[in-house]
């Protein structure tokens, strides 16, 4: 499209010089020649928050550049998975071979040990129970604890998710990132449009109750009219980025300020970017770590017990 195709030139081209997704791309087609959006025929094959971007910058202008900025998105994503699956291939094979292990140990080990010889109040014994007891109460306060938070997160909106999903430890921040990045991309698609501030949010509150861009503007909706300005209502919501006032009250015109965020969301994004790069490069260390903590649990649980045993038994 930036060699100046029209979309659905593009689309015809793409079928004949890729195999991969042809059909998908053909109903794509299909939609667009009955009179159907872009962003509707692509609606079954992306994101929620990718498809209103989308959406926005059909409807608005902008297309060409939301559709490159998903596409780098999308490669970045393809690029991750890869190189995660690399990452963790080595973890994964020595994880297997604990398993392989423990299971090894339970079954043809341990019944090979007369336990009896101990007697049922044997120190080795109680020691025994209690290591286990405390191992089966930790897995189990953590396994409660991790399913109580699965529910809570569930039941909250999609807003309070996403604001949560910011505040997790490591990853918040990186996460933090590509919602600025989303949010002052999508304001400044609007912006350039001609809309002001109020009719963005009349405009937003039109989109589907359960998404992330409706329930920001009924935020402000609700914010504005009760006397609230733009500053209180960026500062309190940590889904916008703290520049994001400076640009709303320097007083510039919608079209210089729809430039600036769109710069800023140019920004931020390769930031998000660099952020999950350094990110990755510590996925293997603690993988690695997680498995030494493994061999150690190992050990606590079923070699300490027998040779405790052996020694039982001399």
């Amino acid at each position: 499209m930036d060699a100046g195709f029209s979309l659905k030139q593009a689309l015809t081209t793409t079928t004949r010089l890729f195999s991969t997704g042809k059909l998908d791309i053909q109903k794509i087609e299909a939609e667009l020649s009955h009179g159907e959006a872009f962003s509707t025929g692509i609606k079954p094959y992306i994101s929620k928050s990718s498809y209103y971007q989308i959406m926005i910058s059909e409807k608005y202008g902008g297309l060409n550049k939301s559709i490159n900025q998903l596409g780098k998105l999308m490669a970045v994503r393809v690029k991750q998975k890869k190189q995660l699956k690399q990452l963790l291939q080595y973890p994964i094979i020595l994880m297997g071979l604990l398993i392989a292990l423990y299971i090894g140990i339970q079954q043809f080990i341990l019944p090979e040990i007369n336990y009896s010889q101990l007697g049922t109040t044997s120190n080795s014994g109680i020691k025994v129970i209690i290591v286990k007891s405390i191992i089966g109460l930790f897995s189990s306060l953590l396994i409660g604890y991790g399913i109580k938070i699965i529910i809570r997160v569930s039941r909250q909106t999609t807003m309070n998710r996403h604001v949560w999903y910011c505040q997790i430890p490591v990853v918040g921040k990186i996460y933090k990132d590509y919602c600025h990045y989303y949010l002052t991309f999508n304001l400044g698609l609007l912006l350039s449009s001609g809309l002001n501030l109020n009719k963005i949010c009349d405009y937003l509150n039109q989109f589907d109750q359960e998404s992330l861009l409706h329930q920001l503007g009924r935020q402000l909706t609700q914010h504005f009219e009760k006397g609230g300005n733009t500053k209180q209502m960026i500062d309190k919501n940590p889904l916008f980025p703290k520049e994001l006032t400076i640009f709303l009250e320097k007083g510039n015109t919608l079209e210089v300020m729809s430039q600036e965020l769109l710069i800023f969301s140019e920004l931020t994004y390769r930031k998000f970017e660099s952020s999950v790069e350094k990110m990755m490069v510590y996925v293997q260390p603690i993988a690695f770590i997680i498995v030494a903590a493994c061999i150690v649990g190992l050990y606590l649980a079923i070699l300490l017990p027998m040779y405790q045993t052996m020694e039982e038994i001399k």
